[in-house]
C-alpha cells in the first residue's frame, strides 16, 4: 500500500513539472504560418497574379514580362470589378517597375503619392510595403535603424518569408554602413537561408556580394576573396552583366587578380569607368607598360571630369602623377600630385560631418541594440525565475504531500492495532459470557439439589461462588459493550436516524447480532429466553421497516460498513 501511495505521488508530481515546463516553453516561443507575399485576398486570379508580380521582380525577371503581368492584372481587376479595390496595389506595382527600370523621377513621384494616399491602418501591409520600397538617401541615422527593424518586426509577425529576407539584407546594409560587419554577416546569412528556402537562388546569389564586401571590411580577406571567385564561376552570375562588373570590381580591389582586371575592362569596352581606367592604369604600370599607364591615367581624369565625380578624378590624378612620374615628366607629375592632394583634402573636409555622423549613429545603434537585448534577457530571465519558482513550489508540495502521506499512514497503521486489540477483547468478553452461562447452570443445578435436602451448608457456598462469578461477568458484559462501542463508535447513532423508536436495549440485541452472536448465545448473554429474542429480532426489524426474506444481519452490517474493521 505505501509503495503504491509513493509510486502515485511521483507520478503525479511528474505530469506537473512536464505541465509547467511544457507551459514555459510555449511561452517562450509563437510559431507562424510562414509563406511569401501576404497581400489580403482579393480574389483568386487577382492573388495568384500578385504572387507571380512580386516573385518575378526578386527573380529579376525581363522589365517586358513584368510589365506584361501588371497589365493582366488591370485588366483581371477590371472585369472582375475590383478595380478600385486594389487601385494602390496596382499603383505600388508600377511604382515598383519604375524603380526597377531606373525611371527614377517617376518612381520617386510615385512613392510620394502612396505615402500621401494609403492610410496605414486601413492597408498596414501595403502601407509596409511602401516604405520598404521608399528611398533612404543612404540613410544611416539611427532613425533610419529603428524604421527597418519595425519592418522587420511586422514582416516577421506577418509570416512574410521574402520581405523579411529583404529587410533582413537592408538592415545588413545598415549594420555594414556603420562599421559592424560582424552583425552585418549574421542578417545577411539568415536572409540567405530564406531566400533558398523560398526557391529564390538568384537573390541568394547576389546577395552573397554582401557577405564578401562585409567579411573583407570584418578583415577576413581571404573568406571575402574566396566568395567572390565562387560567384565569378557561379552561371547565375555570369549571366547578369551588372553583378558580374561588380564581382569582378571587388575581386581586383580586394583580392588584386589582375585577370578580374582585365575580364572587367573587357565586360566594360569604351564603356569603362574612370575608376577601371584608373585600375588599369596602376596594373600597366605594374608590368612596365609605361605608355599605356600614362594613356590610361588620362582617359581616367577625362572621364572622371565628365562625370563630375571628385573622388574619382582625385585617385586618377594620383595615377596620372605615377605614371608620368615613371616617365620622367616630373613636372607635370608634381602638378597632377599636387591637385590630388588638395582635392583629397577638400573632400576629406567636407567628409568630416559624415563620418562624425558615422561614428555616432554606430554608438547610437549599438546601444539601441544592446537595450533590445537587454530587455529580451530580462524577459527570459524572469520566465525562468518563474518557472524555477513554480518547479520548487511543486517540488515542495509534493514534499509537504508526501509526508502528510507517511503521517495519515502510520496513524491508519496505529489505528488499525488499536481495533484489533479492542477485537481481540471483544472475543475475550465472548468467551467470558458463554462462562458465564456455564456457572449460571451450576447454580441452577445446586440449588435443585439444596431443594433435596442434601448437603446444604455446602450448597450454600457454592451457590455464593457462583453469584460471585456472575457479578463478574455482568461487568465483562458492560464491557462488551463499552469496547463496541469504541470500536464503532456510529454505529448506534445511525441505527437511532432509521427510527427514533429504537431503544436501548434493541441497540445492544444489534450489537450481539453484528458480532455473529447467534440467538442461544444472545438469550445466554442478556438473562432471557431465546423465544425472547427472537421476538425482539422481529420488533428490530419492524423499526428498520425491512421488507419479508430481508437479512437482519445484512442490514445491520450495512449501517456498520463505513468504521467496521
Amino acid at each position: 500500500m505505501k509503495k503504491h501511495i509513493s509510486i502515485r505521488t511521483n507520478l503525479i508530481l511528474v505530469l506537473l513539472s512536464t505541465l509547467a515546463l511544457s507551459l514555459f516553453l510555449s511561452s517562450c516561443s509563437n510559431p507562424s504560418d510562414s509563406s511569401p507575399f501576404r497581400w489580403p485576398s482579393v480574389n483568386e486570379g487577382i492573388d495568384s497574379l500578385t504572387q507571380k508580380i512580386d516573385r518575378m521582380f526578386y527573380m529579376r525577371d525581363s522589365a517586358e514580362e513584368i510589365k506584361t503581368s501588371i497589365d493582366s492584372l488591370k485588366k483581371i481587376s477590371r472585369d472582375s470589378g475590383t478595380e478600385a479595390v486594389i487601385a494602390d496595389r496596382i499603383s505600388f506595382l508600377e511604382t515598383r517597375y519604375f524603380l526597377y527600370t531606373g525611371e527614377q523621377e517617376r518612381y520617386e513621384e510615385g512613392i510620394d503619392q502612396l505615402l500621401t494616399k494609403v492610410d496605414s491602418s486601413a492597408s498596414p501591409y501595403l502601407y509596409n510595403r511602401i516604405l520598404e520600397l521608399a528611398p533612404d538617401g543612404e540613410k544611416k541615422g539611427v532613425d533610419e535603424y529603428a524604421r527597418i527593424k519595425g519592418l522587420l518586426e511586422y514582416f516577421r509577425m506577418k509570416g512574410d518569408d521574402i520581405m523579411t529576407a529583404a529587410t533582413l539584407v537592408s538592415l545588413g546594409n545598415l549594420m555594414k554602413n556603420v562599421r559592424d560587419p560582424g552583425r552585418a554577416i549574421a542578417l545577411y546569412e539568415e536572409a540567405d537561408s530564406i531566400f533558398k528556402a523560398n526557391g529564390l537562388d538568384k537573390i541568394a546569389s547576389f546577395n552573397r556580394m554582401n557577405l564578401a564586401t562585409a567579411s573583407i571590411i570584418l578583415r577576413d580577406t581571404v573568406k571575402g576573396v574566396k566568395i567572390l571567385e565562387e560567384m565569378r564561376r557561379d552561371p547565375i552570375i555570369r549571366e547578369d552583366s551588372v553583378m558580374m562588373e561588380n564581382v569582378l570590381h571587388n575581386l581586383y580591389i580586394d583580392g588584386h587578380v589582375r585577370e578580374a582586371l582585365d575580364s572587367l575592362y573587357m565586360l566594360k569596352g569604351e564603356n569603362s569607368s574612370s575608376l577601371i581606367e584608373t585600375f588599369m592604369s596602376n596594373a600597366l604600370l605594374n608590368d612596365g607598360d609605361i605608355a599605356g599607364a600614362v594613356r590610361h591615367a588620362q582617359f581616367a581624369v577625362d572621364k572622371a571630369l565628365a562625370d563630375e565625380n571628385a573622388n574619382d578624378y582625385a585617385v586618377a590624378l594620383y595615377a596620372q602623377a605615377d605614371a608620368l612620374s615613371a616617365q620622367g615628366d616630373t613636372l607635370k607629375a608634381y602638378r597632377s600630385l599636387i591637385e590630388a592632394v588638395e582635392l583629397t583634402d577638400e573632400i576629406g573636409i567636407a567628409n568630416e560631418p559624415d563620418k562624425i555622423k558615422d561614428v555616432e549613429t554606430d554608438r547610437m545603434v549599438v546601444m539601441r541594440r544592446l537595450e533590445a537585448e537587454l530587455a529580451k534577457s530580462r524577459w527570459q530571465l524572469r520566465l525562468v525565475c518563474t518557472g524555477f519558482v513554480l518547479l520548487l513550489l511543486l517540488v515542495t508540495v509534493g514534499w509537504i504531500v508526501r509526508k502528510r502521506i507517511k503521517r495519515l499512514h502510520k496513524q491508519s497503521k496505529v489505528i488499525k492495532e488499536e481495533k484489533d486489540k479492542i477485537a481481540r477483547k471483544l472475543v475475550a468478553t465472548r468467551i467470558a459470557m458463554d462462562e458465564t452461562d456455564r456457572v449460571l447452570s451450576s447454580v441452577g443445578k445446586a440449588v435443585g439439589e439444596m431443594n433435596e435436602g442434601n448437603g446444604a451448608l455446602l450448597q450454600q457456598r457454592e451457590i455464593a461462588n457462583a453469584i460471585h462469578t456472575h457479578k463478574v461477568r455482568s461487568s465483562e458484559r458492560e464491557s462488551f459493550i463499552d469496547s463496541f462501542s469504541t470500536v464503532h463508535p456510529d454505529f448506534a447513532r445511525r441505527l437511532k436516524e432509521k427510527n427514533s423508536a429504537i431503544t436501548e436495549p434493541d441497540v445492544r440485541l444489534a450489537s450481539y447480532i453484528v458480532t455473529g452472536m447467534d440467538n442461544k448465545m444472545i438469550a445466554s448473554t442478556m438473562g432471557i429466553r431465546p423465544e425472547s429474542v427472537k421476538q425482539a429480532r422481529w420488533r428490530l426489524r419492524s423499526k428498520l421497516a425491512l421488507e419479508k426474506g430481508a437479512s437482519l444481519e445484512e442490514a445491520l452490517r450495512k449501517l456498520n460498513i463505513p468504521t467496521s474493521l
